[in-house]
C-alpha cells in the first residue's frame, strides 16, 4: 500500500479564509466583484425569481468564521488567545489589540468575526 501525500495544513487566517471562499463557506467582496453571476432560472410563468438578499452570504460566513475559530481555539475555551493566533497567524496576531474591544486580551467569536472583515478589507 502506497501512503498517500498528506497536505500540509493551513498556516495562516488568509489562506485559511481564502480556503474557506473557495468552497463556499465565506463570502468575500472579490468573489462577489470576480465570480460571474449565474444566468437566473425563469419560473414556469417564465418571470424572473426574485434577487436574494445582500444578507443571504452572511450565514455562510459566519459558519466559516466559526469553522476557523473553532480551529484557531485550540484549547476549546470559547475564545482565542494572542498565543493562539500567533501559532495560526502571526501576521495577524499584530492586529490582535485592535480587535480585542473589551481589552480583556481574549478575542470572543464576535470580535474574530470583526477581525476577520476588518483583515478582509470589508
Amino acid at each position: 500500500m502506497r501512503k498517500q501525500k498528506q497536505t500540509p495544513p493551513i498556516r495562516n487566517l488568509a489562506r485559511a479564509l481564502s480556503a474557506l471562499a473557495m468552497v463556499g463557506l465565506v463570502h468575500t467582496q472579490a468573489n462577489a466583484q470576480n465570480a460571474p453571476m449565474p444566468a437566473p432560472a425563469l419560473k414556469p410563468d417564465k418571470t424572473m425569481p426574485a434577487q436574494p438578499s445582500a444578507s443571504a452570504a452572511a450565514p455562510a460566513a459566519e459558519k466559516g468564521n466559526d469553522a476557523l475559530f473553532k480551529r484557531i481555539d485550540t484549547d476549546a475555551d470559547g475564545s482565542i488567545s494572542k498565543a493562539e493566533l500567533e501559532k495560526f497567524d502571526p501576521e495577524a496576531a499584530k492586529s490582535f489589540e485592535k480587535y480585542d474591544s473589551d481589552k480583556d486580551s481574549r478575542l470572543s467569536p464576535v470580535e474574530f468575526d470583526a477581525m476577520v472583515k476588518g483583515l478582509r478589507g470589508g
